[in-house]
């Protein structure tokens, strides 16, 4: 064995494997604890993702009807549009996925 031992900070062996499994403790705890604000943090996240869905049904069903009722009486769909307003400024709803989120995007 040489005289410098295992590696400058250590001694022999047995210091080494201590300072690796003091930190893998370490980084174990440190999981833990990251873990448990994810799921303390998770219930809401699945709240605003039904809101979500559910403001994504409602301004769906609101785009429908408009449709709807524009087509059956010839009218801007009574909801107060001005007959200056073009089609196109109907409300349109649509998501967008990005992954690891999904956006709401209105025209």
């Amino acid at each position: 064995r040489d005289e410098r031992g295992f590696l400058p900070d250590f001694k022999n062996l047995q210091e080494l494997y201590k300072h690796k499994f003091d930190q893998q403790e370490t980084l174990a705890k440190e999981l833990r604890k990251r873990q448990r604000e994810i799921k303390e943090n998770e219930e809401g996240g699945v709240r605003q993702r039904q809101l979500f869905r559910e403001l994504q049904s409602l301004l769906n069903f609101v785009t429908e009807e408009r449709g709807r009722m524009r087509h059956s009486n010839g009218t801007n769909g009574g909801f107060g549009i001005g007959e200056q307003q073009q089609s196109r400024d109907e409300l349109l709803a649509e998501t967008i996925d990005l992954g690891s989120a999904q956006m709401l995007c209105m025209e």
